[in-house]
């Protein structure tokens, strides 16, 4: 089971069914039951095969999740990750949701992302429009 560390770069791994010269397509969503993030970061993510890279095997593809992404799990529950994909000959394929843990960062980042907290642990409000 892969493991995240909020406000920190993740990188996943997924093994393909196909070779990947011969997919066309790829989506992987990251998301997290019961969190949408905010307006600023939200969930969930998706990555298309355009933001993902190539590992030494030609059935794997690698994506990488940045410190600002990470920062819109909660670490109270898990996450999970999905990918689906479209071959060039129109077959398409996917994999079950795997879930992964979500850890805070040593550092205690707030769980809001975006919300900033000072230094004696109060959260800010800058009196912007509330959205409910």
């Amino acid at each position: 089971m892969v493991t995240l560390i909020r406000g920190t770069t993740a990188n996943f791994r997924f093994k393909l069914p196909y070779d990947l010269q011969q997919v066309k397509k790829v989506t992987i969503s990251f998301w997290q039951t019961n969190n949408a993030g905010t307006i600023d970061a939200p969930l969930p993510i998706i990555k298309t095969l355009e933001s993902c890279a190539t590992t030494d095997n030609p059935r794997e593809l690698s994506v990488t999740l940045n410190p600002h992404e990470t920062s819109r799990f909660s670490c109270d529950r898990k996450a999970r990750v999905q990918l689906d994909g479209e071959t060039v000959d129109a077959i398409v394929f996917g994999n079950k949701p795997q879930m992964f843990n979500v850890y805070p960062h040593e550092n205690g980042l707030p769980e809001v992302p975006g919300t900033p907290v000072t230094g004696d642990g109060y959260i800010v409000l800058d009196g912007g429009s509330i959205v409910g």
